[in-house]
Parts: structure tokens; sequence; C-alpha cells
């Protein structure tokens, strides 16, 4: 969420005109029962998908 924070509240600059920046993340926590490395990006991927679905420029937390 700060990281989500910063960005919106950053002021960006492009040749010369300001402009307002926003982002989706998808978080996922790494679990032992996990098999491999894609399984955590696959969480993080449906995360991601999920706020933007829910609005965008928010922060969504895998319920793995």
């Amino acid at each position: 969420e700060n990281i989500r924070s910063a960005i919106e509240s950053h002021l960006f600059v492009y040749e010369g005109t300001r402009i307002k920046v926003t982002t989706s993340l998808g978080v996922a926590e790494l679990d032992a029962s996990m098999d491999n490395p894609n399984s955590l990006l696959k969480l993080a991927d449906k995360a991601l998908y999920q706020s933007k679905h829910n609005g965008r420029n928010r922060v969504t937390v895998s319920t793995h």
C-alpha cells in the first residue's frame, strides 16, 4: 500500500506535461506447500487481476 500510495502522490512529468500515474498490485506470499515458483506467480497474477476488476489503483493480497 505504501508503494501504491507513493506512486499515486508523485508528480510525474513526461515531455513537459504533468501526468497522474496509478498502479494496481497483486501480492502473494510464498508457502511451503508450493512446489515451484510458478505457483507463487500465478497467485500474484490472480490478485493483480482482482485489483483491476475491483476498480484499479489498489493492492490485493492473495487469499491462498
